[in-house]
C-alpha cells in the first residue's frame, strides 16, 4: 500500500488497478457473519446499509474489521431536478474511463421510463466497443449496491424530477453529481436541490456541479460563479456541445471516446478530477491490513 502522501499527484488515465501490486483484490473467504449488517450511526460511511462484516468480536457490542472483508464499493450518483442536462451523459463517460482505468465498474440505471443507459448498452454491443461495460436496470439504489458487492466503482444514473428517490441515493452516494447547463433554467434549480440536499442531513463535501453543455468560455466562467456563490463546489473543466459527442452515443461510444477526443480538453480534466476523487475513495476504504479496526456498537 502507497505511503499517505503518494496519492496527491494521481495520473486518472493511468492503466494500474487500484486493488494494489497491480492485481485486483479478492474477497476473503466466506464466514459465517458474513451477512450480518451493521448498525447504522452517523459515523458509518455513505453506503454503511451494505457494508460486509466478516468477523464479528465475541465481546458484545464491538464490530472487528479485518483485512478479509470485500472492500466497499464507491458511489457516485448523477442526479438533476430536471432531464436532458447531461446525468447519462457523464454517468457513461465516467464508466468508460474507469473501465479503462482497471476499476471493475457497473452502470446502473435506474430510470425505468427513460433507460438511456440501458439503450445505450445495446448499441455498445452492438458496435462491440472497447472495453465492454457491465450496465444493469434497477428498481432503486439499494437492489443496485446489493448487486454489486464486488464492484469497485457502482455509478447510479438517475432519473429526473424524482425527490424521493433523489434523496434515497444521495444518502447512501460517496459523490453526488449534477450536470448543469449555463442558462438559469438549469442553475437554479440545481442550486435549490443541492440547498434541499444539504438540509435534509446530506454532507456538503459530497455534492458537486458538473457543467454540461457549454458553448464558450465566457458562459462557463459565469456559471461556475452562479455555483459559487451559492457554495456548492464545482469540478474543474466542463463538458462542451458537440455534434460528434451525439454521434458517437449514436454508435455506443461515451463522448470522451469519440474519434480524436483529446483527454486533456475541459472535459476530459472534469471526469479526470472526479476520477481522481473516487480512487482516494476507494482506497481510504479498504482496510488495513496490518490490524483490524475495532468499532463499538451504540449502547
Amino acid at each position: 500500500m502507497r505511503g499517505e502522501g503518494a496519492d496527491q499527484r494521481l495520473d486518472p488515465w493511468g492503466k494500474t488497478n487500484i486493488g494494489g501490486r497491480g492485481q485486483k483484490m479478492e474477497p476473503g473467504a466466506p464466514h459465517e457473519c458474513a451477512s450480518v449488517r451493521p448498525p447504522r450511526t452517523k459515523d458509518w460511511p455513505a453506503n454503511r446499509r451494505f457494508l460486509t462484516i466478516r468477523n464479528r468480536c465475541t465481546e458484545r457490542g464491538t464490530w472487528c474489521f479485518s483485512d478479509s472483508w470485500h472492500a466497499m464499493t464507491v458511489v457516485v450518483a448523477f442526479v438533476s431536478r430536471k432531464g436532458g442536462v447531461g446525468k447519462s451523459t457523464f454517468a457513461r463517460a465516467l464508466a468508460a474511463v474507469a473501465a479503462r482505468r482497471g476499476l471493475v465498474t457497473t452502470l446502473a440505471d435506474l430510470d425505468k421510463d427513460q433507460k438511456t443507459s440501458s439503450r445505450w448498452q445495446r448499441l455498445r454491443e452492438k458496435h462491440q466497443v472497447f472495453p465492454p461495460l457491465t450496465v444493469e436496470a434497477y428498481p432503486n439504489i439499494d437492489a443496485a449496491i446489493a448487486s454489486e458487492p464486488d464492484a469497485d466503482l457502482l455509478i447510479a444514473d438517475a432519473p429526473g424530477n424524482a425527490p424521493e428517490l433523489t434523496m434515497e441515493i444521495a444518502s447512501v452516494a460517496h459523490f453526488v453529481v449534477q450536470p448543469s447547463g449555463a442558462c438559469f433554467d438549469d442553475l437554479q434549480p440545481a442550486v435549490e436541490l443541492f440547498y434541499q440536499l444539504k438540509s435534509s442531513g446530506i454532507p456538503k463535501s459530497r455534492l458537486y456541479v458538473a457543467l454540461s453543455r457549454m458553448l464558450d468560455p465566457d458562459e462557463e466562467e459565469a456559471a461556475r460563479a452562479y455555483i459559487e456563490v451559492a457554495d456548492f463546489s464545482v469540478l474543474p473543466g466542463a463538458v462542451v456541445e458537440r455534434a460528434r459527442y451525439r454521434e458517437a452515443h449514436n454508435r455506443g461510444l461515451a463522448f470522451i471516446e469519440s474519434p480524436g477526443e483529446d483527454l486533456a480538453a475541459s472535459a476530459g480534466v472534469a471526469l479526470g478530477a472526479l476520477l481522481t476523487k473516487i480512487i482516494r475513495k476507494h482506497r481510504a476504504l479498504r482496510p488495513r491490513p496490518e490490524n483490524a479496526v475495532a468499532l463499538s456498537q451504540p449502547s
